[in-house]
């Protein structure tokens, strides 16, 4: 009898700590109001507490798929992806200063948990010392995820995929690795399903400045003659663990300077402030060409294309920094009002050499795994991401055909491959998918998660 009371007493407590997290209502400037969303902690360790954003779906809560979210950084908020991106309110134009509802939000499919992480990041809890690495991040997204699970049980059995974009791609594929052990060593069980990852980097041999290179000669942003020094050189522009010689060295600065002018998240894009500005044409002058040497940390900062930005065209999410940190805002997501948020934070984070394309052959045919890819991306190219999966050496099981967004109206390509990996392209738009692509993306990913063919004509 003991044993059962002090069971109903922790299933209580659990309940009641839950039902602090529910938001009285949606976001200040947000309308949407019928479903649940949740803010609130979770305790991974004694001196880190995890936030989460949780909203429930919009069509059928009680059977549709569970998402985790993760953005990269490594040091990024997955804030960023609920804000900004795929989230039921928010910025949906680049000049915007407030968030609207989002009319291709995520979770008209599916619910979706957004997880911020590593534990410095945004709004999360810690009073240590950051310094992480891509094993030890694994281990405490994984207790945030059971964590998670405790508090709310009754998604225990839902279809689970992991899911996110950047850095994101070693962080995901990490986690479901953790959960396929976790499932094999213990007596509960994770249901997962697989996952998903938008311009994620994956292999540092072929992605960010390997497959930038290529995709700059293949659109016309560096001349011939560099391109054909560049191969002369045999360079090894491998952006963790590679050796560069100081000729190739050379050659990557020459590279830059011929690209100074491209916005490396799309390169057909300007950077976000030319929207807000009274004077585009000086403010673009400045951003460019800017000696401003204040350093801070910056989404996909992984990568030398966004390394080599000018320091001033870092503030991409200047307007949602400032709306997270209204005091109103902090309320409305049961925040406390002492703590602050910004995108992204510089982190004592060490890469791993191996990334995460090792972690594939393990998963091999047991979960579904699809990545998506803007094909205007220069952090993460298209091209770096054909290439390893290339390097697989697993078979083209559907072969390239491209899908609709509309009517006539090419949205991208799809190809499959054998052990269940997927490759959807999203034509015309560079590293934020969801954010500049929301209509076409939400086709894909809906699609997917049904395992429904993409439209095509």
């Amino acid at each position: 009898m003991k044993i059962i009371i002090f069971s109903l007493l922790i299933i209580s407590a659990i309940f009641a700590a839950r039902e602090a997290d529910l938001m009285a209502g949606p976001l200040p400037g947000c309308s949407n109001d019928n479903f649940n969303q949740y803010s609130g902690y979770l305790d991974v360790t004694s001196s880190k507490k995890f936030h989460y954003v949780f909203v429930e779906s919009q069509n059928d809560p009680a059977n549709d798929p569970l998402l985790f979210w993760f953005n990269g950084g490594p040091g990024c908020s997955s804030m960023i992806g609920f804000i900004s991106e795929n989230g039921p309110c928010v910025f949906l134009d680049d000049a915007d200063h407030t968030p609207q509802d989002n009319p291709h939000s995520w979770n008209k499919f599916a619910n979706i948990v957004y997880l911020e992480s590593p534990a410095s990041v945004g709004f999360n809890h810690f009073t240590g010392i950051p310094t992480y690495n891509d094993e030890k991040v694994s281990h405490e997204n994984l207790k945030a995820v059971q964590e998670w699970f405790q508090a709310f049980p009754e998604y225990k059995e839902h279809e689970l995929y992991l899911s996110g974009e950047s850095y994101a791609g070693i962080y995901v594929p990490y986690l479901a690795l953790r959960i396929d052990e976790y499932n094999q060593e213990s007596n509960d069980h994770i249901n997962l399903k697989g996952f998903f990852i938008g311009n994620g980097v994956t292999n540092w041999k072929y992605d960010t400045t390997p497959a930038f290179v290529e995709l700059a000669f293949a659109h016309g942003l560096i001349n011939l003659d560099l391109q054909e020094r560049i191969n002369k050189a045999n360079c090894d522009f491998t952006e963790v663990g590679g050796s560069t010689s100081l000729k190739c060295r050379y050659l990557l600065s020459e590279f830059y300077e011929q690209t100074k002018h491209v916005y490396p998240y799309d390169i057909y894009r300007p950077p976000e402030e030319i929207y807000t500005s009274p004077n585009p044409g000086n403010l673009l002058k400045s951003l460019l060409f800017s000696d401003d040497d204040e350093s801070e940390c910056r989404y996909g900062g992984f990568a030398g294309a966004v390394r080599n930005m000018p320091k001033r065209s870092s503030n991409e999410f200047l307007p949602v920094k400032r709306y997270l940190n209204k005091e109103e805002v902090k309320a409305a997501l049961n925040i406390p009002s002492q703590y602050s948020w910004s995108e992204c934070k510089g982190i004592g984070y060490t890469k791993s050499k191996e990334a995460s394309q090792w972690i594939y052959p393990k998963l091999k045919g047991r979960y579904r795994m699809m990545h998506y890819s803007g094909t205007t991306d220069a952090v993460v190219p298209t091209i770096g991401t054909e290439r390893w999966m290339n390097d697989l050496g697993w078979p083209t099981v559907t072969d390239r055909k491209p899908w609709f967004s509309e009517p006539l109206l090419i949205g991208g390509y799809t190809e499959s491959r054998e052990g269940n990996l997927d490759f959807i392209t999203i034509h015309g738009t560079g590293h934020m998918v969801p954010q500049w692509k929301r209509p076409e993306s939400a086709i894909a990913i809906s699609h997917w998660l049904a395992e429904d063919d993409l439209p095509r004509e």
